[in-house]
């Protein structure tokens, strides 16, 4: 996963490229921080997005793969 820098009103798009399952999740270490967003599970080729409407830094994680963790940070 990668760090990323967006602006306000920003969309993300993440598509899942891998043969295995994983998810897009405000969280880390595989756990949903219950306030942003969850994919959902994605297979290969799917893809979800979402739109960035405030500043900060947001982190995220597959809850598949704990290790895998990144984060977001939304300037205005």
């Amino acid at each position: 996963m990668q760090s990323i820098t967006a602006r306000v009103g920003d969309t993300i798009n993440w598509t899942n490229r891998d043969p295995v399952v994983h998810t897009t999740t405000s969280g880390q270490n595989g756990v949903f921080d219950g306030t942003g967003w969850n994919s959902g599970l994605l297979n290969q080729g799917q893809s979800f997005s979402r739109t960035f409407t405030t500043a900060g830094t947001f982190s995220y994680t597959c809850v598949v793969h704990p290790s895998m963790n990144g984060t977001i940070t939304v300037t205005s």
